[in-house]
């Protein structure tokens, strides 16, 4: 298929074409995916999940305020190991008490956001925050 068809396919094609043409090279066609009429929130999470998807595509989900208002799409990309930290950070205070628990001790993510998430639990629950020394 050329650029073309891709996109022809993302605008109009079946969740399953949409599966595989968001993780396409080109930000056209994964562009062209998130654009669908036919994009259901639950298809937008699992994208979000995706470890494969580009950071420009992790962007745009997260740029789009209808689907970062939905909880597993938060979680979703906080849990995804490519989400910039930047937008990471921004996304942390969306979490409850047990998701921050899971981001904070995830190996696989960033230590400034496991830290970020870890401060924030210490908010939460009270106690005052380590202070260096």
């Amino acid at each position: 298929m050329n650029v073309a068809e891709k996109i022809t396919t993302a605008l109009k094609g079946t969740p399953e074409d949409r599966a595989i043409l968001v993780q396409d090279a080109n930000r056209l066609v994964a562009a062209a995916v998130l654009y669908s009429s036919r994009l259901t929130h639950a298809e937008v999470e699992a994208f979000a999940a995706l470890p494969t998807l580009s950071e420009a595509t992790i962007r745009q989900i997260a740029s789009h305020h209808e689907w970062t208002r939905r909880y597993g799409v938060v979680v979703a990309l906080l849990r995804n190991p490519r989400t910039p930290v930047s937008l990471a950070h921004t996304l942390v205070s969306q979490l409850g008490i047990h998701d921050l628990e899971a981001v904070a001790a995830d190996a696989g993510l960033p230590e400034t956001v496991r830290a970020t998430a870890h401060r924030r639990l210490e908010l939460r629950s009270g106690e005052p925050p380590h202070s260096p020394e």
